[in-house]
């Protein structure tokens, strides 16, 4: 009995060996295929993966196995180490081998018994399964199209099983017995499996891969061979044609004589972060379905990278037009896409279930060798609304979405076919998982080796079998846009304010014109401001020795220093600190009203003034400048703008908002503020009584708005160098293509201009009637000394008159040499510059003269550059020479006392209307911030949108200046500065050296006065010379071996040089 119940009981054990070997082997596979069906649904594997596929639920079907037959099962605790592919294949043949080794899993199996339940529990560690799938192409009418085929067979198996440890459980009567010989089984499975294991999985592998072989393949054959239409969505409306749009065919140009430009601007674009915008944000669900269950995930694309585009051939890139077609193609040596992708497994169905959703990010990298690429747009838009966009609207792709929409129904806009040559190698970046990753390398390499032609023609089709989608989904997203709406440009103020303001002015001017002349006319015909002027003088006859107008009632240093009436030059009055002290006047006569102010220049001038502030107004709130895009090709132009568009009050905001605060002070204040303070103190000036404003302090306030209201002019010569500066383009060599940037002066910009000359005119005339009725009422008896000619040299130290007889001509040329030299660069920098100009062009070098040559540069026919060119050149180089000059006049020619100080009152005006020093201050002020100012305007103006994306695509500005210095600077600021300090001292000089002229002829009038007697009257009489007799023997006697040594010998010597009396 013993022997046979030991042999019964091996036999059971071989029995149940076996069956429970084949059960194991099951499980393997199970396993196996559970492992590769995670593989293919979430292809990510993240930090929690590891615990997903821990948890993950894996049943077991009932089997028939030799023995007890399997009921069902359950298995959980999946993980492995190591996931390894290899590309065993050949150009006719996909070969893979899979090896995934570490694999750990706990199963618990039902197994059918006659009586009672019985349990198997095993648990397998570091197993090891190695499986070689082969599959042939399938071929789709031509070979140059092949697919995916079917059967997939498994060439080579290896399974080492690694049963650790197996239990038995239950009620059955055979549970002890095959608990004690579990150790005796588990090494079986361990020796015996392989054979069997690879049997199953070569039948189960093959019948699974060939059914999702099968489903791709009748996919993707629906692909090939697709065409577009023959003929284009019928049009409503007359298209554009890009054969002939001006900026395509200037692209076209640029494109083909500056390739290496446009290689440059596209490598600036690597690495190109593609925004995903929400349509294709979004996720999309996919549910993969096999005889072993379901599988539904959800993948969602987070980012696209294109790296790799400075490897563009630059002679491989083309754009070009056919109707409502445009063709773009490129060329790379190799570019990488990089995908981010987001995958949810949102749930397992079927022999294997996940207990709850798994959410991983991957990256999928796409290197395309030697490839290239064109593209046939369609691009059916209406050529009206097209060419009537404003500039901030083409900025916006709704704008040309309405446009297409005016032209054809939603099918007017799309991809209409492409043509693709590229040889790509994925790779899947999986953190935590770089395994799996290659594995899934390497199997896509497989697949897609030898598949080139296959690859193109199903893009190719893909394109055209999804057209309809495509152009759904691309409408779609067309409508989550902005709309376009109306243009939001700033163009000014209404209408009607600008007409108000411009002919508001206009109307005045014209009135007070009018008004004046009547009233002169009125007045010559009745005689009666002739009359009124002739008993209102204070002048004495002309030749008479007390007719100049220039004498005052008290001396030019204190109204102690002498008892006798003495003259008051004005100069003298500035320079000590003095105020004028003029003739008695009724305290409610205002300068207007002044007898010596005739009434028609009277009711001018506050007409004009006022004339003058609605100017100022009409030309700070305006368009002053404009800067235009214009494109010229085939004949054809097109002007698009205003791209950038400047009045006085924007540029004051725009340079505040940007930090430039420089800027913003000198527009604002010199150029917006200052205008309105100085006309509203002149008109006060002008009319306010002595009683309500003193006649000490109107001349004080008159002679500073005389002399700082040529700073308001600072905003003009700035506006001069961004004109010069803002001009490039470019022209084609071998057509008559071109583009250029144009800046075009609008009126208000002239009108600031006429304003501030006006303005200049108001101040100086104000000042000259001030003086004028600061006459005293009778002229006193002046001496032949005083009215003869004499040098005022003559009544300075030798050495200031030495300092200024060399300084001025040496400042006069100063100006001349800053004015000549270059002194400053304007280096231009950004996407627009690199594509239109060659590096040694984008610096500039500009003086004074260049600028003012360069405003004119292409438009010699407008006459109002002509008008502001001519003002600049005076203002600011013929006035300041002729300053100097004047002064060198004054101070060497021989003249009488009146006539040196209306030569005094010459200077004072061309100081006055001297604007070098401005634009000195100009030049540094551009300098300083105008770099800041420039990179402001391109992301805060009507290029906001396009520069932004610019800067985000590109990593560069649209266009950026920057103001640097140059060693002519310094003879500039040299010159600037001498110009504006050197008058304040000359004057006060001149003052001196009148005020002792003043004093001789006191001193020799009072001498004569002493000496004479009643006797020897009629011989003094008859020994005073008049006027012009005096001036003639001055003049024959004052040779220059007279007041020449007075300057350039000794000082003492001017004692024996004494002029004659």
């Amino acid at each position: 009995q013993d022997s046979d119940a030991s042999g019964s009981v091996n036999a059971n054990a071989d029995y149940l060996m076996a069956s429970h070997l084949r059960t194991s082997l099951m499980l393997i596979w199970l396993i196996l295929h559970a492992s590769m069906l995670v593989v293919a649904a979430t292809t990510t594997a993240g930090t929690g993966m590891a615990d997903w596929l821990r948890h993950l639920q894996i049943h077991l079907p009932p089997m028939v196995v030799p023995g007890p037959n399997i009921e069902g099962g359950n298995c959980s605790g999946l993980s492995f180490q190591t996931l390894e592919t290899q590309d065993l294949g050949s150009t006719n043949q996909v070969e893979v081998r899979f090896h995934i080794s570490g694999v750990d899993l706990s199963c618990s199996l039902l197994l059918e018994v006659v009586e009672g339940t019985l349990m198997a529990d095993f648990t397998l560690s570091e197993s090891v399964v190695s499986l070689t799938l082969a599959m042939f192409p399938l071929q789709f009418g031509t070979p140059q199209l092949a697919l995916p085929s079917v059967p997939v067979r498994v060439t080579g198996c290896s399974v080492d099983p690694r049963v650790k440890s197996i239990n038995f459980r239950g009620e059955s009567v055979m549970t002890p017995m095959l608990q004690a010989l579990h150790d005796q089984i588990r090494g079986l499975i361990n020796t015996h499996a392989q054979s069997v294991v690879c049997r199953m999985l070569s039948d189960a592998a093959s019948e699974q891969v060939s059914q999702v072989a099968t489903r791709v393949s009748s996919y993707l054959g629906s692909f090939a061979g697709a065409k577009p239409p023959d003929k284009l969505p019928q049009a409503k409306v007359e298209l554009a044609d890009w054969a002939v749009y001006p900026p395509v065919q200037v692209m076209k140009q640029l494109i083909s004589e500056r390739p290496d430009a446009m290689k440059d601007l596209i490598s600036l674009a690597s690495p190109l972060q593609i925004p995903v915008v929400p349509l294709v944000e979004r996720p999309v669900s996919h549910e993969i379905k096999t005889a072993s269950g379901n599988i539904s995930t959800t993948w969602s694309l987070r980012s696209v990278v294109v790296e790799g585009l400075h490897t563009v051939h630059e002679n491989r890139l083309d754009i070009d037009g056919r109707g409502a077609l445009l063709d773009v193609a490129g060329a790379f040596s190799q570019v990488t896409l990089r995908l981010g992708i987001s995958v949810r497994v949102d749930d397992m169905k079927g022999q294997v279930e996940s207990s709850y959703p798994l959410e991983e990010t991957m990256n999928l990298t796409m290197t395309l060798e030697n490839c290239s690429l064109g593209m046939h747009l369609l691009a059916m838009l209406s050529k009206d609304s097209l060419y009537e966009l404003w500039v901030d609207q083409m900025q916006k792709p709704s704008c040309y979405a309405e446009c297409a929409r005016d032209a054809a129904d939603n099918a007017s806009l799309g991809m209409w076919d492409w043509s693709v040559d590229v040889e790509p190698t994925l790779r899947l970046e999986m953190p935590g998982a770089t395994d799996l990753a290659d594995s899934l390398d390497a199997t896509v390499a497989a697949l897609l080796r030898g598949q080139k032609h296959a690859v193109e023609s199903l893009l190719k089709g893909w394109v055209q079998v999804k057209r309809a989608r495509l152009n759904a989904a691309m409408w779609e997203g067309l409508q989550t846009l902005e709309p376009c709406g109306d243009t939001k440009l700033y163009l000014g103020p209404p209408a009607w304010v600008n007409a108000v303001l411009l002919w508001g002015s206009a109307i005045m001017l014209a009135a007070g014109i009018c008004a004046t002349l009547f009233q002169c006319l009125m007045s010559l015909a009745t005689g009666e401001e002739e009359e009124d002027r002739r008993n209102s003088s204070h002048l004495m006859p002309q030749d008479s020795p007390a007719s100049s107008p220039i004498t005052r009632h008290r001396s030019a240093r204190s109204p102690s220093t002498s008892s006798a009436v003495a003259l008051l030059p004005e100069l003298a009055q500035a320079a000590n600190g003095d105020v004028v002290e003029g003739r008695p006047q009724d305290g409610n006569t205002s300068l207007a009203n002044d007898p010596v102010v005739p009434p028609s220049v009277g009711l001018l001038f506050t007409v004009m003034v006022a004339a003058s502030i609605c100017l100022f107004l009409y030309s700070d709130l305006c368009i002053a400048t404009e800067i235009n895009f214009v494109f010229h090709s085939k004949g054809e132009t097109l002007s698009i703008g205003p791209a950038l568009a400047f009045s006085v009050a924007i540029c004051a905001v725009n340079a505040f908002q940007a930090g430039a605060f420089l800027i913003a002070a000198c527009i604002g204040l010199l150029s917006i503020l200052w205008p309105f303070v100085k006309l509203v103190l002149l008109a006060f000036a002008w009319r306010a009584p002595p009683k309500v404003f003193s006649l000490q302090a109107r001349d004080k306030l008159l002679r500073f708005l005389d002399e700082y209201g040529k700073w308001s002019l600072i905003d003009t010569w700035l506006g001069i160098l961004a004109l010069a500066c803002y001009r490039l383009g470019w022209q084609s060599k071998s057509s008559d293509a071109k583009f250029f940037v144009d800046p075009q002066p609008k009126l208000p910009f002239f009108t600031f201009v006429g304003a501030s000359v006006l303005g200049l005119i108001l101040g100086h005339l104000a000042s000259g009637y001030h003086r004028h009725a600061m006459e005293t009422e009778e002229a006193k008896h002046m001496d032949s000394a005083v009215v003869a000619p004499r040098s005022l040299c003559f009544y300075a130290p030798w050495r200031i008159g030495l300092l200024l007889v060399l300084g001025l001509p040496f400042l006069a040329g100063l100006i001349i040499s800053g004015a000549f030299s270059h002194t400053f660069k304007m280096v231009e920098s950004g996407a627009l510059a690199t594509l239109l100009l060659e590096v040694p062009e984008r610096v500039r070098w500009y003086g004074l003269v260049d600028l003012g040559l360069q405003m004119t540069t292409g438009k010699s026919a407008d006459v109002g550059l002509r008008a502001v060119q001519f003002i600049f050149f005076f203002f600011a180089l013929a006035i300041p020479i002729c300053l100097q000059l004047a002064f060198l006049i004054l101070w060497l020619w021989p003249m009488s006392y009146g006539s040196q100080l209306m030569m005094i009152d010459v200077c004072r005006a061309l100081d006055a209307w001297a604007a070098f020093d401005v634009f000195g201050a100009a030049v540094t002020v551009a300098w300083l911030e105008f770099g800041i100012f420039s990179t402001f305007l391109m992301h805060y103006n009507n290029l906001q949108q396009g520069c932004s994306l610019v800067g985000e695509y590109l990593h560069t500005e649209c266009f950026h200046m920057e103001c640097y210095l140059t060693p002519g600077y310094a003879l500039l600021i040299s010159a600037a500065v001498l110009s504006y300090a050197s008058p304040r001292f000359i004057f006060k000089v001149c003052a001196a050296a009148l005020e002792e002229r003043l004093k001789e002829g006191s001193n020799n009038n009072a001498d004569t006065q002493g000496s004479s007697s009643d006797e020897d009257s009629e011989e003094d009489t008859s020994s005073h010379l008049t006027c012009e007799d005096a001036r003639t023997c001055a003049l024959a006697a004052q040779v220059p071996s007279q007041w020449l040594p007075g300057l350039l010998q000794h000082p003492l010597t001017k004692l024996v040089a004494k002029p004659p009396q």
